[in-house]
């Protein structure tokens, strides 16, 4: 019969998260927590008629309210349901009463579910979405790529592609990409513009922001100026191969 080796480290299971009892964090339709760490609040509405959710959240990051374009201060669903940077939450009870959400610990009510990972650590879940907060930085899922309407295949000149991710540009209501000279794989066009909007473009590369992505694409966002005169929000460019996320949108020729 073999024997463990005494020197040999022994790997345990790590426990899935404890499920706390929602009725112990609920007052009316409201199910509300916080974490640990001071100032964070999160609440669900169990009502019928609303389908309401929100934390109030410490951003360490330059995060933006995707409405308004001012400092976020906390994290909402939407009404085009996703997860989206808020000044504000749109309610919930930030009472001293209300209990604490612990590391490890996991809560669910209306198709909803947060766990805790640390003091002012948190990830939340809804029909698919999912935000997480680590210490004050913030990052949300968005639509999948059917949600997007992407286009499979080689699209020319004035032909829509799909819409790119954006989870941090408040300015940028509108997200088709427009090929605008060449022939362009659309689902690599797509994917180049989620990865370009997937970071801050802080202005540290040059003026127009204008990055190199790791797939040989090269986007940027050009002034003010431009952008009005040429209806550009965001450029990408690939050997002969352009695409363009327009700042308003044109007619498009589509799939």
């Amino acid at each position: 019969m073999p024997h463990d080796d005494p020197k040999k480290p022994r790997h345990r299971r790590r426990r899935p998260p404890a499920r706390v009892d929602v009725a112990d964090y609920t007052t009316g339709s409201l199910v509300s927590w916080t974490l640990e760490g001071p100032g964070l609040n999160c609440y669900i509405n169990k009502h019928s008629s609303s389908d309401s959710m929100g934390c109030t959240l410490d951003f360490t990051e330059d995060v933006r309210d995707t409405s308004n374009g001012e400092a976020a201060g906390a994290v909402d669903w939407g009404s085009d349901n996703r997860f989206e940077p808020k000044m504000q939450t749109g309610g919930g009870d930030s009472s001293a009463s209300v209990k604490s959400l612990r590391p490890a610990q996991r809560i669910s009510a209306a198709g909803a579910t947060c766990v805790a990972s640390g003091d002012r650590a948190m990830a939340c879940e809804r029909d698919g979405k999912q935000f997480t907060y680590d210490g004050g930085d913030f990052s949300a899922t968005d639509r999948t790529l059917d949600e997007r309407n992407l286009v499979e295949g080689g699209r020319d000149a004035g032909s829509f592609c799909g819409e790119a991710n954006n989870r941090l540009y408040a300015d940028m209501w509108n997200t088709r990409v427009i090929v605008t000279e060449g022939t362009v794989d659309c689902r690599e066009a797509v994917d180049t513009l989620d990865g370009y909007l997937s970071t801050w473009q802080d202005g540290s590369r040059s003026d127009p922001l204008l990055t190199t992505l790791s797939n040989g694409w090269t986007c940027s966002m050009p002034t003010a100026a431009t952008s009005r005169a040429e209806n550009i929000k965001v450029s990408c460019g690939k050997g002969s191969m352009t695409v363009k996320i327009p700042a308003s949108t044109p007619g498009i020729i589509s799939n």
